[in-house]
């Protein structure tokens, strides 16, 4: 299924406190986005329990997951398509990775917000994902302004750095300047591919907005697609990864070669 043309998108994706009713909502982005040729879809944080930074999700996790994981396990089987959610893992904000019927990569969070170290473990591990060829590293949301995770993905490998945000407050051109801020550089600094998404729907008390923002960039920094909406909205292109073996090729550009690292 992989090659140098790999079709992505990024679901700016509206969660409820159903844990089940979310991954039927999920299924319905996926029958879209096969119908798009799309090979791989990143969701959210936490996208399949909800975004909530107290012990509570824990509970309400446990409560279901045997049930939820054979859901997830039956879709993966039904679509040909590499997908990755959110949900809590063993005391962890996690990212996992479906394909063919079986979960088939795991990352826990290993930079929690300061609301969020109460009530969560730490990772410890920085590891690619490797899906039949097509390697990538997750970051999740608070890990993105911590830019020698994706060099270490970037050594690894990876082609593509993806980045699933549950984050709260800002207005959507707030958002937008700060995600475009950030990835841009994480896009350009390694030559990989970057992708994000962060949730919609309502947080908090007040029940402010998030501001779903969505992003596809190539190794030189340019957007290849975005969508920004306080409503659920999907962005899907192409990466050519002929690019990332043209800057790598280079002389200049290829700012991770070995050459600029002697003493």
């Amino acid at each position: 299924m992989i090659n140098n043309k790999i079709k992505i998108a990024a679901v700016n994706f509206k969660s409820s406190h159903d844990i089940l009713e979310n991954i039927n909502h999920l299924e319905e982005f996926l029958e879209i986005l096969i119908k798009e040729n799309v090979h791989f879809v990143l969701f959210p944080e936490l996208s399949i329990s909800s975004y909530c930074n107290n012990f509570s999700i824990h509970r309400k996790w446990d409560e279901c997951k045997g049930e939820a994981i054979r859901k997830l396990n039956e879709i993966s089987k039904k679509y040909d398509i590499i997908f990755s959610v959110g949900f809590p893992h063993d005391s962890h904000i996690s990212q996992a990775v479906w394909y063919r019927g079986n979960m088939q990569a795991l990352h826990h969070k290993t930079k929690l917000g300061p609301s969020e170290k109460a009530n969560f473990k730490w990772g410890r591990d920085i590891h690619i994902s490797n899906i039949e060829g097509f390697k990538f590293g997750t970051s999740i949301c608070y890990e993105s302004h911590f830019p020698e995770i994706s060099a270490k993905y970037e050594e690894q490998g990876a082609s593509l750095l993806c980045f699933p945000f549950a984050s709260p407050r800002e207005s959507l051109e707030e958002k937008d300047d700060r995600f475009k801020m950030i990835l841009r550089a994480r896009a350009y600094d390694n030559s990989c591919f970057t992708i994000c998404c962060n949730s919609v729907g309502e947080y908090g008390s007040n029940k402010d907005k998030y501001a779903g923002v969505a992003l596809i960039i190539d190794p030189k920094g340019k957007i290849l697609a975005e969508a920004k909406s306080y409503e659920e909205t999907y962005i899907i292109a192409e990466m050519d990864l002929d690019i990332i073996e043209n800057i790598k090729k280079s002389n200049m550009g290829y700012f991770r070669s070995e050459d600029n690292f002697r003493i």
